[in-house]
């Protein structure tokens, strides 16, 4: 502003000068307000009124928060000009070098520029300001955790009537939750944090609540979570319950349930329930659960057992005191004894045998399963096998029905599965060379309680640390026809692969060796693929393949061997698992993916019905 035109402003025009945002920061305010004092219709008061009326302090505000960046790392940068100016002026200084290299660097640039453009990007906040509120969160936050007092806190909330209203606003931040609840873990007595932890429940954030033990002893709050808990699982089972997501949301389920005995028995008793008033797939479902997650407690057989048979239990049957010790005392101890076998057994050849559901325990049935089908023969006396046999043959094969509060047991199964456990047993036991017996054994298969026993045979012969060299090429011959005769064993027969696998890789022999060996078994993850077992196999072979547990050519012959038995339509899902190996040059690279016609069907379809690429 120059002099001249200071002194010839009017009265009003200084005025609307002094009335702008921190003009007492202006350079020109000493021009302004000298000629304008020395008048004769000068103000003092207004001036200064307007002048500490209309203080910011923006300047001194960017001055501080520039010496608070510098403490924390940040460098001083010059002003840069518009993103799109700059880019455009570097580009244009390539070009006019007019030399290969400059038009091939200005080329390459605004190929990435125009996917890094930042008008095509989400708008982000600025980084500058991120660290600064993360660095005052941090801040408060290990102060309140640090001077965080329970009977202060209980004290306010008291005082308040139990109501805080800025409570509400702090749980609708995720980072405040999760002081919330390291909190609770450290107090778990105090009455604000619980209170906090059920408005947290009550705002729909059961999966978040999952790690704060303290929230298990409220039954309203632990009750939201565990069935948000067992409804994912359901849903993803129905979806298939070997996947990636299954596993996921069943992990987080054991956590919750596995907190406590009386959260495992709620949850439990919450399961059971379910499995007897649904029907079809869905009580089926609510009993794998169950038996899943009586599989995953370890080291607490005893009590779990306890569990399981109390929830037997019912108004008009009572389970012999005998069974359960019996039963207790097995699967405590991990190991079969043919006194409490022989008094499981006497209950069983009775006429009014107790439920069936009492020896369909996971754990009791791999002990029977081991005693009878292991490969080192039966580890079981002759005079005791027979009842083994009868009671392993009785759990799979014998069903029950309710009708008028009256239990009704079906048998016509039982002999035919008793016979067929004997004669596989004694095959495997007899048969110097147990290829012999190939025929027979397939033959047998046919029914699930051998298939199952044949399935563990094959993983004590394969797995045994005394077993070295080429695995025999007929157990795999087994394994095939086991796994597509019987769907509810994929999951069994694909554990033995990757643990054989896992034993082939650590072998000490040479490396085209080991690699034909596992050529084996991925021929074997073909298979399980081609007959149902299809996102497991792709997701364990990406997963494989990511964590470098398997060679590229070995994914590159699977990907071949599978786009040979594939044909459209295919999922999404299948897509979205098998392009990335076709698309990885690594795998695939452009001169083998043109001499593969079905590798660019493939990508075509992808390409066409949902828009995924090779780049993508």
């Amino acid at each position: 502003m120059a002099e001249s035109e200071d002194e010839s402003m009017s009265t009003q025009e200084i005025i609307a000068l002094l009335k702008t945002p921190d003009f007492i920061l202006d350079g020109a305010v000493e021009r302004v307000l000298e000629p304008y004092l020395a008048s004769k219709e000068s103000d003092v008061d207004m001036v200064v009124d307007c002048l500490s009326t209309n203080y910011r302090g923006s300047a001194n505000m960017c001055k501080l928060m520039t010496d608070w960046l510098e403490q924390l790392g940040f460098d001083k940068a010059e002003p840069q000009a518009s993103t799109s100016e700059a880019k455009a002026d570097e580009h244009e200084a390539d070009l006019k070098k007019g030399d290969k290299k400059g038009k091939a660097k200005g080329r390459a640039r605004q190929k990435r520029e125009k996917k890094d453009d930042p008008a095509d990007a989400p708008t982000t906040s600025d980084p500058a300001l991120s660290a600064v509120t993360a660095c005052a969160e941090n801040t408060m936050a290990t102060f309140l955790k640090r001077h965080f007092k329970s009977e202060c806190a209980d004290r306010i909330f008291d005082e308040s009537g139990g109501g805080i209203e800025w409570l509400s606003e702090l749980i609708s931040h995720k980072r405040w939750r999760q002081i919330i609840y390291e909190l609770v873990d450290q107090n778990p007595h105090c009455l604000m944090l619980k209170f906090a932890v059920k408005l947290i429940s009550d705002a729909g954030h059961q999966r978040e609540i999952v790690g704060v033990q303290s929230a298990s002893d409220q039954l309203e709050i632990y009750s939201r979570v565990l069935v948000t808990a067992i409804d994912a699982v359901l849903t993803e089972h129905r979806r298939g319950e070997h996947t990636e997501k299954y596993e996921a949301v069943f992990a987080e389920l054991q956590k919750i349930v596995s907190q406590g005995e009386h959260t495992y028995l709620y949850a439990s008793a919450l399961l059971e329930a379910l499995s007897r008033t649904s029907t079809g797939m869905s009580a089926a479902a609510c009993h794998h659960v169950m038996q899943s997650l009586r599989t995953a407690v370890k080291g607490r057989e005893h009590e779990t057992t306890a569990i399981r048979c109390a929830l037997l239990h019912t108004q008009e049957e009572q389970v012999e005191a005998t069974v359960i010790q019996a039963l207790l005392t097995m699967t405590s101890k991990g190991e079969l004894n043919p006194a409490d076998m022989t008094q499981v057994y006497q209950q069983y050849i009775l006429p009014h045998p107790p439920p069936v559901e009492a020896i369909r325990d996971p754990l009791f049935i791999h002990m029977l399963v081991d005693s009878i089908f292991h490969c080192d023969g039966p580890r079981v006396n002759v005079e005791h096998r027979e009842k083994y046999i009868y009671l392993l043959a009785y759990a799979s094969s014998v069903s029950e029905t309710f009708r008028n509060g009256r239990r009704a047991q079906m048998r016509v199964d039982l002999d035919i599965a008793r016979v067929a456990i004997e004669r596989t047993a004694a095959a495997v036991e007899a048969a110097d060379d147990v290829a012999v017996e190939l025929p027979n054994l397939l033959r047998e298969a046919r029914f699930p309680v051998v298939a199952t026993g044949l399935l563990h045979y094959a993983e004590t012969l394969l797995l045994a640390d005394n077993r070295m060299g080429d695995p025999p090429l007929w157990v795999f011959v087994l394994v095939d026809q086991v796994a597509a005769q019987h769907p509810n064993l994929h999951s069994t027969a694909f554990a033995l692969c990757l643990k054989l696998y896992e034993k082939v890789s650590l072998q000490p022999d040479a490396s085209e060796v080991i690699m034909e060996r596992q050529r084996i078994l991925v021929d074997r993850f073909v298979h399980l693929l081609s007959i149902g077992f299809t996102i497991p196999v792709l997701q364990k072979v990406n997963q494989m393949f990511r964590n470098s547990d398997i060679d590229a050519s070995l994914v590159r012959y699977f990907t071949l061997e599978v786009l040979e038995i594939i044909s459209p339509p295919y999922t999404k899902e299948f897509c979205k698992l098998f392009l990335p190996l076709i698309a990885d040059e690594e795998i695939f690279d452009k001169a083998l993916r043109e001499k593969t016609p079905i590798a660019g069907e493939f990508l075509a379809y992808c390409q066409s019905n949902y828009q995924m690429t090779s780049c993508s």
